[in-house]
């Protein structure tokens, strides 16, 4: 007798006493229509049993058998003289349940039927084993505070974050305290234990206070020496270890002053590290000494101080020129190294070098490098500065000073030759005064003159010696002195002082060898440069179209004239709307210039072109330098020449403006754009240098922060002689708008670079939001960093700072500030920039849900099916997990589906439902559609395929088995007469076929397809009918079942590839595209070869017939499309093949 197994495996069932039931029952030959079976009752004791139910049935006809309500059909084995068949189900509650099946037809012979319940196995809780408390031991100082955290580690290995759901205490609250959050807060020195409990588990880590460093205050600068009336200084006080960054609160005091007569503040407090201003009062003190103090906000005991001294006009206060000859390897002129003070020029002689100083100066006498100078009598040799500091006019004080070592002299007696002049000119003439040698016949003197002489002061040969000249306004008010010894008077000349000469520049040039060191300019005009000229555009009134007369009044200093390319220049006049403050003074030609309320700018019409203001200069230098403020009213796609450094026609460096940006342009070329918008002021400067590099940097005047640079070569080595102001090119179409100049400071004497108007503001502190923010694993949270600056501005510097996690495994962060939790756990998040930072704690925990699959996709049951889903849930760090059991199942269409609470859904009436899986707020769903009866399938009956080769003028194949009424039948037809016609395609049955391709574009041989719908059911045989009996002829037939029968075809294609040649051995019919589900594609070949390679079917399809015939072959293959869409049929040989291919593919729908 027959023998049949059928087996289930079954997940999650109860490992210590799995089955919970179990029946069997026999049904012995019932005889008339039974067709219903069942396995008998049996009563559950337990929720959630795993149901299967098995049958058997001892009997000829083989019905095809249907699980019973709420089952779900499994195994139908239907063999020989019997059938066999499973179903299963989940029972939801204990009781009474019985397996069920139903034939479709009435059955006879014996029944067998049973059923078994197996118990779900337990589900177990992982429970809490132990607590870590991290950091581990930390450190903090007294009034600071520490984040812990608590992760909890669990009995299946597993860890979370339970920091918010543990209880918190401290072992020692008078040295530290801790929140329920876990954060402590220190108290006083000493240790304490952190402890954190959950579930009666417990995890500590020990916190140790140290005493918080005092509070320090600092000033700077520490002294200063500033002019009355109306001298201004700033002073920066910075406090240290201030927790509360409360600042200092500022005051002045002094023995001879107090209130306004001590000088005024700009502010009563600052934050650290933010400057205030401090004005000279109207008249100097007695004592001239005043005391400004920075008092700490939070300890008042805490305080610093700087020490002020006033002096009254035209005393010097501060270094206004200074060289060391810091380079021995190069010297300070033809443009000179970086280590260099100063600019010089070689004016006449040879005999300058920077050598190492020589002997044995006093402390800071002279430098490591010094100057020599071996002068060859009657030939003068001197060096002057390019005027690199500012024109100190007639009448204001100032000090020179410098060290001499003289080591060999041939001096004449009597002789005088100048050693060092404070001129008016390169050459040393028009001097307030000068220092000469001078001979007596036995001492080697120096000699200070101006309109009178002093008295001469004997030097000693090769020693060091301490030089300074004090020149000042009135009679015998100027002297010198050599190494600290007594003044020696004089009257100093009425001249200005602009160039420092250094050698025999007059006088009787005898032959001398001699070393100078460290030279030092201090005036009343203080540090730094000046400039050759300055601009400020407030000499006519609003609206005064500007002329060379105009702008010659706007011009302070310079020693060129301005020309027009228009006089007036239309377009170009005087506007209080291109007004721009000055930031600071301007020094120019030694005179300080500030701005006046309501002072007025250059507005020029963008409209307007081949129309500029130039300025040309007689001062001979390699480089110029500019500065000024600029501001454009549109921003466009337009070019336009905005300002430039001329260089006698030879070369030049420009601003150019394109597109919303700056860019440097110079013969070399146009450089990196600078973007900047429209209607806001920037600082533009540039720098001309000959047969060097052009630079510029663009400044926006908030801050003064460098928003970019460019530099680009130079073209020949042409001297800088002039700037141009306005449009010097003449392409057409510009706006009717407006661009602005304003406060333009030129230097050509020394070309200083870069020109600023205001000093960059510091950063001060930072900021990180948001606050201690918690993300599952996983997950990103964005920081932001927001900085404050000394002038009391913030500013969003997230992607400026730099970004670090203090435990990258807990958490990364990206340089845009985007954290990524890697780990469960704390970690510190930091941007820093330089010196100054901030941070945030992250906490990372265990990885959330994020999202829900539903599986199967879009499933169709038939109504009293079941259908089991699966819900698989995604979490926040990509890991999955099986939630069948753990969801909430829904049916949005209870009339149409129902589901369990295990995930099986139960066909009730046909429509469609959504099947919902959810946890918490996070769900997921799928479509199910119930149908009353089961959808058509297309299907492959049978093939059959045959051949005639000379013998008529006709090929059949005959079907092995009758054709089914309702069925389809494709046809291909192949033969190899180029001269021979498809006339017909017919069969045994009378089936009327259709033609729907027949190409005569082969060169070898001629293919067809053809599809009919059978009329009967019953044998057929099927005929391909030609025109002539010559050549090869042959025919593939396939019979399809489930196809429609009122619009049968749902595409065809056709493709001829003539003799390809080569290594060809893979061919396609090319693409349709169908427009229904489910259909059957059946695809043909055709190869007229003498290589009769045996073919493969391509994807997805099945090799039906591959037919081999003397010089060709031919061959089917075919396959459902599931859905509708681009398909083709593809075959390949199993070697390379010659010859005419012809590939075809039909495509039928399903009723």
């Amino acid at each position: 007798m027959g023998k049949s197994v059928l087996v289930h495996e079954i997940a999650g069932v109860s490992s210590a006493a799995p089955l919970d039931g179990h029946a069997i029952s026999v049904r012995l030959s019932p005889g008339g229509a039974a067709n219903a079976v069942t396995s008998g009752t049996i009563t559950t004791t337990a929720a959630g049993d795993y149901i299967v139910g098995f049958t058997f049935n001892d009997s000829d006809n083989q019905a095809d058998w249907t699980a019973g309500t709420g089952y779900a059909r499994r195994q139908d084995l239907q063999i020989a003289s019997y059938t066999a068949a499973s179903e299963d189900r989940t029972q939801a509650s204990a009781g009474a349940i019985a397996a069920t099946f139903t034939a479709t037809a009435a059955n006879f012979g014996d029944f067998v039927t049973g059923m078994l319940a197996f118990r779900a196995g337990q589900v177990v809780t992982p429970t809490l084993v132990s607590i870590a408390v991290t950091p581990s031991s930390p450190s903090i100082a007294a009034g600071t505070t520490q984040p812990f955290t608590a992760i909890g580690t669990y009995s299946d290995s597993s860890t979370q974050d339970v920091t918010s759901s543990s209880s918190w205490i401290s072992s020692n609250t008078a040295v530290a305290t801790v929140n329920s959050a876990g954060l402590a807060t220190a108290v006083a020195t000493g240790t304490a234990t952190i402890q954190a409990t959950l579930a009666g588990v417990s995890g500590s880590t020990g916190l140790t206070v140290t005493a918080s460093p005092p509070i320090a205050v600092s000033v700077s600068p520490g002294t200063a020496t500033i002019q009355a009336p109306s001298g201004t200084r700033q002073f920066t006080a910075t406090v240290a270890n201030d927790a509360q960054n409360a600042g200092v609160v500022w005051t002045l005091t002094g023995a001879g002053c107090s209130g306004a007569t001590c000088g005024t503040l700009s502010a009563g407090s600052s934050a650290s590290g933010a400057p205030i201003t401090y004005t000279a009062p109207a008249a100097v003190p007695s004592p001239a000494s005043v005391s400004l103090t920075a008092t700490s906000i939070t300890d008042a005991t805490r305080a610093a101080s700087a020490d002020i001294s006033l002096v009254p006009p035209g005393t010097p206060t501060g270094s206004t020129f200074a060289e060391t000859f810091g380079d021995g390897s190069a010297p300070c002129w033809n443009s000179g190294p970086s280590t260099c003070n100063q600019l010089w020029v070689v004016r006449s002689g040879s005999a300058q070098s920077i050598v190492p100083t020589p002997g044995a100066p006093a402390p800071d006498a002279a430098g490591s490098q010094s100057l020599r100078l071996a002068e060859v009598a009657g030939t003068p040799g001197y060096i002057y500065t390019t005027g690199t500091f500012p024109r100190i006019p007639s009448g204001t004080a100032f000090d020179l000073s410098f060290t001499l070592d003289v080591s060999s002299h041939a001096m004449k007696t009597l002789d005088v030759t100048r050693l060092i002049t404070p001129g008016g000119a390169s050459d040393g003439s028009g001097y307030p005064a000068q220092i000469s040698f001078r001979y007596d016949g036995t001492n080697l003197q120096l000699q200070a003159q101006g309109s009178s002489t002093a008295s001469n002061v004997n030097i000693a040969l090769n020693a060091w010696h301490a030089v300074r000249l004090h020149v000042a306004p009135g009679s015998g008010a100027s002297y010198v002195t050599v190494d600290g010894g007594p003044q020696n008077a004089f009257t100093a000349n009425a001249a200005d002082f602009l160039y420092l000469v250094v050698g025999s520049a007059a006088g009787s040039a005898d032959a001398m060898t001699y070393y100078v060191g460290n030279i030092s300019v201090d005036s009343a005009i203080g540090g730094g440069l000046e400039s050759s000229m300055y601009i400020d555009f407030e000499g006519a009134a609003d609206g005064t179209t500007i002329t060379s007369a105009v702008l010659a009044a706007s011009t302070h200093c310079g020693n060129g004239g301005w020309s027009f390319t228009n006089n007036p220049m239309t377009g170009m006049t005087i506007s209080t709307t291109a007004q721009k403050s000055l930031v600071s003074p301007v020094t120019a030609c030694g005179t300080r210039y500030t701005d006046a309320t309501g002072s007025r700018g250059l507005r020029y019409d963008m409209s307007l072109t081949d129309r500029y203001a130039a300025y040309n200069w007689d001062t001979i230098s390699s480089s110029a330098s500019v500065g000024f403020f600029y501001k454009i009213g549109v921003v466009d796609s337009n070019w336009y020449s905005v300002f430039a450094i001329t260089a006698h026609g030879g070369d030049y460096t420009m601003l150019h403006m394109h597109g919303g940006a700056m860019y440097l342009e110079t013969w070399a070329g146009i450089t990196n754009p600078i973007p900047i918008a429209a209607n806001t002021w920037y600082w533009v400067t540039m720098q001309y240098n000959a047969g060097g590099t052009h630079y510029m940097q663009v400044y926006e005047t908030a801050h003064w922060t460098l928003l970019g640079s460019a530099s680009n070569v130079s073209t020949g080595n042409y001297m800088p002689d002039g700037i141009e102001i306005g449009r010097t090119g003449n392409e057409p179409g510009y706006p009717a708008s407006y661009w602005y100049y304003d406060q333009i400071v030129v230097d050509y004497a020394t070309g200083a670079f870069p020109i600023l108007q205001g000093t960059a503001a510091t950063l001060v502190s930072l900021s990180v939001t948001p606050s201690n923010p918690s993300i599952p694993k996983g997950t990103t949270r964005t920081f932001s960093a927001t900085g404050t600056y000394s002038d009391g501005s913030t500013q969003d510097v997230t992607n400026v700072v730099t970004w670090s996690s203090s435990t990258p495994s807990v958490a990364t962060i990206s340089s845009a500030g985007v954290a990524t939790g890697s780990g469960v756990g704390t970690t510190t998040i930091q941007a820093a920039s330089g010196s100054v930072s901030a941070s945030t704690s992250l906490t990372v925990t265990a990885p959330a849900l994020t999202s829900i699959s539903v599986t199967p996709a879009n499933p169709a049951i038939l109504v009293g099916a079941t259908q089991g889903f699966t819900a698989t849930g995604v979490y926040s760090d990509g890991s999955t997990q099986n939630l069948t059991g753990a969801v909430a199942w829904t049916s949005s269409n209870s009339s149409a589906a129902t589901i369990d609470g295990g995930g099986v859904a139960t066909g009730v009436g046909a429509g469609s439902a959504t099947i919902r899986a959810a946890s918490g707020s996070v769900n997921g769903s799928t479509l199910l559609t119930v149908t009353s009866t089961a959808p058509a399938v297309v299907a492959y009956v049978q093939s059959a395929s045959g051949n005639d080769h000379y013998s008529s003028a006709s090929a059949s194949a005959r079907f092995a088995a009758n054709v089914t009424a309702a069925n389809a039948v494709a046809v291909f037809c192949v033969w190899g007469g180029l001269s021979t016609t498809l006339t017909s395609v017919t069969d045994t049955q009378g089936n009327v076929y259709t033609v729907v391709d027949n190409p005569t574009t082969g060169t070898y041989g001629r293919a067809a397809m053809a599809y009919s719908i059978a009329r009967a059911t019953g044998t057929d045989t099927v005929s391909c009918n030609f025109s002539t009996a010559s050549a090869g002829k042959s025919i593939l037939v396939h019979e399809i079942s489930g196809v429609s029968a009122s619009a049968p075809l749902d595409g065809h294609r056709m493709t001829v590839r003539n003799s390809p040649g080569g290594a060809t051995n893979a061919i396609t019919s090319g693409s349709i595209t169908t427009t229904a589900s489910g259909d059957y594609i059946v695809g043909f070949t055709f190869n007229d070869s003498g290589n009769q390679a045996d073919w493969n079917a391509g994807t997805g399809y099945t090799r039906r017939q591959d037919l081999r015939v003397a010089s060709y072959t031919a061959a089917s293959e075919d396959r459902v499309q599931a859905s509708a869409g681009a398909i083709s049929a593809t075959f390949t040989a199993t070697s390379a093949s010659f010859g005419d291919f012809i590939t075809g593919i039909l495509a039928f729908r399903p009723r």
